[in-house]
């Protein structure tokens, strides 16, 4: 007798996990939330630049001002405050006198002096700028050698 060995075909299926609706919505908002915190990370850094900090203008070379020499023998002396532009060149421009000191020699003794002074100019964005200054010149007399004030001077003119 033969026997036949009956082997059954019936369908079998491979389970596989399917997240429940809870599940695929918590997918999601993660998902958003994700992008979201990217998009804010680098959102406007494709068209910024670095941003740079304005300066100021530096002083560069300053020698002193002549001191008139009959306002120094008779002891005289001042503040003279001016007001200048200085150039994107740092070269300075318009050189005025906004307080004077009461005596017009130190006036125009600090105006010529600070017309040759060079200054590193002010910067914006890291372009060399035109920059308003006020400037303080000081004029403090010294003691003077005898020899060095004449006795029979002009008087002074004021």
């Amino acid at each position: 007798m033969t026997s036949t060995a009956k082997t059954s075909t019936a369908n079998t299926r491979t389970p596989t996990a399917r997240p429940s609706a809870a599940g695929l919505a918590r997918i999601a908002i993660a998902g958003m939330a994700s992008l979201l915190f990217l998009a804010g990370c680098t959102q406007g850094q494709d068209n910024q630049t670095p941003q740079i900090a304005p300066t100021q203008p530096l002083a560069v070379k300053t020698p002193p001002p002549p001191y008139p020499i009959e306002l120094a023998c008779n002891n005289i002396g001042g503040q003279v405050g001016l007001i200048l532009k200085i150039g994107a060149d740092g070269l300075p421009k318009n050189v005025r006198v906004e307080d004077g000191s009461g005596h017009p020699q130190l006036d125009q003794a600090a105006v010529e002096a600070v017309k040759t002074w060079v200054f590193q100019p002010g910067t914006s964005r890291g372009q060399p700028v035109e920059t308003d200054l006020r400037v303080p010149v000081t004029f403090t007399p010294q003691d003077m050698d005898s020899d060095e004030c004449v006795q029979d001077q002009a008087p002074l003119q004021e």
